[in-house]
Order: C-alpha cells, then sequence, then structure tokens
C-alpha cells in the first residue's frame, strides 16, 4: 500500500506538472491521494480542466508494486460514457498521478446535499434519469466482470448534469462469472448484507449500492443510518428496507426494494432493472428526448452557418466585369472551362475565377441534388467535352434522415428544478453533442439488443473473460 500523503512536500498549487498540468486547487483528499483541478496546456478550450488524482509512491522500493496503477490500467480499458473518461497515467516527483476528465458539477452527494438546503425533493422524473445513466455505467461493467465496490453518492459525479461513475481504487476483475469477492471493502453505509456475513460477493453487492444510491437521490436521506456500527450493521441484515415517501411513483418504490433485497440471489442485475417495463419505457423516452435535443441542435447549427453565408454574400462588392465574366462564363462549353480552370490564361483571369465558382457552385449542388436534377449538376464533363451521367448515387446518399420523434410519455419536470438534462442544453458544445451523441447510441443498443431474459452480466465465455483480463494485465502506464 501506497504511503500517506503530504502534499505541500511536493505538489502547490500553481505548479506545472509533467510539462503541461497546471495546479489550480484542491478539490479533496484522503488518507492515500490528493486530487487537484488541472489545466491542460496541450488540450483544446473547452477540454482544457482535468483532474489529476496524486498518490504518494516516494517509500516505495524499485521492484515494489504500484498498486493505483491497477486503477489506471483499469480506467485505460473502460469507455462508457457513463464513467469518468480516463486521460493518463505517470509518475512525477515521488508521486503516481492519475489524469481523468474534468466533472464540473460536482459529485452527487454535494448535488444531494445543495437540494436538502432547499427543503425540496427531486421530481421523479429526474431521479429516474440519473438512476438509468448509473445503471447503464453499472450494467458496463458488469459486463466485463468489474465490480466496483464502492458504488456511493460521493463516487458518482456529475458533467453536464449526466452521470459519470468514477474512483476505481478499490475496484476488482472477477475471474469467472460464478466467482465472488471476499475482501472486507467499501462504504459502510452503501454496503450489502451478504459483505457483513462473510458469505462473499459479487455484482448483486453493487446492485444493494445502486439501490442505497437511488434512496439517497429521491429523499436526500441515506437508506440505513444508525448512531453505531452494530445498530447499522443490523439494520442492513436483518432491518426492513426503507421505502420512498408517498409522492414517488409506486413502480419506482418497486424497484428499489427488489434493488434492496437481502437476498443476494433473489436481487436483480442491471440488465434485468432495466427491463422491467417501468424502466423501459423511461430509458426510450430518454433515447427520444436527447434525439430531438440533438436534432434541434443541428438545426440551430444550420441556420447559423446559412445565415453567416447569407450574411458573408451580402457584403461583396459586386462590379459591373464580373457579371460579365460570368455571362461570359456561362457561354463557354465544357471542354473550354476545363481548360481554363486546369491551365489558365492571363487574359481571361476574370472568366477563369468565374469558372472556378461556377465549378464550385455546382459540386456543393451536387452533393445536396438526387438523380432527377437538371442537368447542369447531374452530369460531369469528360476530358472530350461531352457529358456523361454523374453517378449520384443510391438511397444511401439521399436525405432519409427522418426527425427523431420523443415518445409520448414525457418526463416528470418541476419548473422549480434547477438544472436538468433537458433544461440545461439550450446550446451544445461540441463535447456535449459528443457525450450526448455516445449516451443516446448506449441506449439506443439497450433497447434494440435481443436479449430480454438472460442475465448479460454472466454470460460471458471464457474466451471473452481470457481476452478481458489479459488486456488489462497487459496495459502500460501511459505516458502524458
Amino acid at each position: 500500500m501506497e504511503a500517506d500523503l503530504h502534499p505541500s512536500d511536493s505538489f502547490s498549487l500553481g505548479m506545472i506538472v509533467a510539462g503541461r498540468y497546471t495546479l489550480q486547487r484542491k478539490l479533496g483528499s484522503g488518507s492515500f491521494a490528493t486530487v487537484y483541478l488541472v489545466l491542460d496546456s496541450k488540450s483544446k478550450t473547452e477540454e482544457q480542466k482535468k483532474v489529476l488524482k496524486q498518490i504518494s509512491v516516494g517509500n516505495l522500493k524499485g521492484d515494489d508494486t504500484v498498486w493505483s496503477a491497477k486503477e489506471a490500467q483499469l480506467l485505460s480499458c473502460l469507455d462508457h460514457p457513463a464513467i469518468v473518461h480516463f486521460y493518463c497515467s505517470f509518475v512525477e516527483l515521488q508521486s503516481f498521478c492519475i489524469i481523468t476528465e474534468y466533472c464540473e458539477c460536482g459529485d452527487l452527494d454535494s448535488r444531494i446535499k445543495s437540494r436538502w438546503e432547499t427543503g425540496r425533493l427531486f421530481p421523479e422524473g429526474q431521479v429516474l434519469e440519473w438512476l438509468i445513466q448509473t445503471l447503464m455505467g453499472v450494467q458496463y461493467l458488469h459486463e466485463r466482470l468489474i465490480l466496483h465496490r464502492d458504488l456511493k453518492t460521493k463516487n458518482i459525479f456529475l458533467k453536464n448534469f449526466m452521470i459519470k461513475i468514477g474512483d476505481f481504487g478499490v475496484s476488482r476483475i472477477l475471474s469467472g462469472s460464478l466467482d465472488c469477492a471476499t475482501t472486507f471493502t467499501g462504504t459502510p453505509h452503501y454496503m450489502s448484507p451478504e459483505i457483513f456475513t462473510s458469505s462473499g460477493y459479487d455484482a448483486k453487492s453493487d446492485m444493494w449500492s445502486v439501490g442505497c444510491v437511488l434512496y439517497e437521490i429521491a429523499t436526500l436521506t441515506r437508506a440505513f443510518e444508525a448512531n453505531n456500527w452494530m445498530k447499522l450493521v443490523y439494520k442492513i441484515c436483518q432491518g426492513p428496507s426503507p421505502a420512498l415517501p408517498d409522492c414517488f411513483s409506486t413502480e419506482l418504490n418497486d424497484v428499489l426494494q427488489s434493488l434492496l433485497e437481502k437476498n443476494p440471489k433473489k436481487r436483480p442485475s442491471a440488465t434485468e432493472i432495466l427491463r422491467i417495463p417501468f424502466l423501459e419505457q423511461h430509458v426510450k423516452s430518454l433515447a427520444d428526448m436527447l434525439g430531438d435535443v440533438l436534432h434541434r441542435e443541428t438545426e440551430e447549427s444550420s441556420v447559423s452557418l446559412e445565415s453567416a453565408r447569407i450574411a458573408a454574400a451580402l457584403e461583396k462588392q459586386v462590379h459591373l466585369d464580373s457579371l460579365q465574366a460570368v455571362a461570359q462564363a456561362q457561354g463557354l462549353d465544357p471542354r473550354e472551362r476545363r481548360r481554363l480552370r486546369q491551365g489558365g490564361d492571363p487574359h481571361f483571369s476574370k472568366v477563369q475565377n468565374a469558372v472556378n465558382q461556377l465549378y464550385k457552385q455546382n459540386q456543393k449542388r451536387a452533393l445536396k441534388s438526387g438523380p432527377e436534377q437538371d442537368s447542369e449538376v447531374s452530369y460531369r464533363e469528360t476530358e472530350d467535352g461531352t457529358r456523361d451521367e454523374k453517378d449520384q448515387g443510391g438511397p444511401e446518399n439521399s436525405a432519409d434522415r427522418g426527425d427523431l420523434e420523443g415518445g409520448e410519455e414525457e418526463f416528470i419536470m418541476d419548473d422549480e428544478l434547477e438544472k436538468t438534462l433537458v433544461g440545461s442544453l439550450s446550446a451544445l458544445s461540441e463535447e456535449q453533442s459528443s457525450t450526448l451523441r455516445a449516451y443516446q447510441s448506449c441506449l439506443l443498443k439497450f433497447l434494440e439488443s435481443s436479449t430480454t431474459d438472460d442475465d448479460q452480466e454472466n454470460s460471458l465465455t471464457e474466451t471473452n473473460l481470457d481476452e478481458t483480463i489479459s488486456s488489462l494485465i497487459e496495459s502500460t502506464i501511459k505516458d502524458p
């Protein structure tokens, strides 16, 4: 285990790490790590903010194992919109550093505390939105036989008001679909009963933690609280599972009760929970809603670009000789136009410019047109000046991008809710658009999946399992 970290001995605000990361402020610290917000001088402006996790390795020998490198190796193999993105890891000033994406909205714990101070619960629509995103991330992990083992509101972050699961420091790869972990680890308030009974635990223990997170988002309080250790363990192992307030639907409370099932064999997997009709309908609604947001953003961008082109066109000065040159260019046959474009003649420079402009306009129209357009667009010039039919392509080139229509059922959105996924996305950055598209793709992939009865978390073949573990073992610590 790495030694306790004393950041004042090595890292300080304002210093530049690895020649590119400038320490801006400390985000938090624990027994073995300190987390900083940094600016990456080698990234695009909108991606400059990142997180640096610093773990001291100063007391280790050259051949000692850097246990924190396991977290970096694991993160480097994961690629999902609901999981914190990993950039790189390296050693600097006797510290092992992990660089991940910055989640500007903080963690769920801080968001829940802020909401509690207002005296208002989150509306069910927001609770469902965050639950579905969390389940999609957990499903992705469990399909790869990865246990997080410390799912809690402090380890679930918000970026653009969407869920990002992070802090994989105590995660574990199972050696097989029936394997169980036995190490006592995690945060007590989110631990499942089987952990306390020393019977081992698997992916179902993570699902218990998801239930605890769901209850905390909905009620702004922990599912299990006690003033001492023994009472907490008793409540988790023997006490009744808490219920949601009456302002939430019976269906959502049923989801909570199934997640907080004491018997892990009866507790559903992430896939099974998402297949419950109540949640599956909301998955579809969320996918449709994202489609509408992305389609609206595309239309707005198109209008903005078109407006800019019109404004630029109006600013151009149009002279009589230029108009005469255009008329002369239009009167040339295709062979003469081709000769002017390729060779050029100083005596016909304005005509040549007009020919080039006509060529560019025709090319643009050709991209938009179908096979029924005029001959200027539908034909191309040949070497001998004749015209051959231009290949317009088949249906794959036609405009068959149908609008994504939203589902009939809409989320319950409270007007007083300060920010939600939909409410906050009026103008998307490139990064936001990319994240939304990736997230929508995951939702659509789930909906299109033919697996309805089998638990996907336990369906990996030994070959796939070996490939998963090998990819993690062979991962090397990346240079920035």
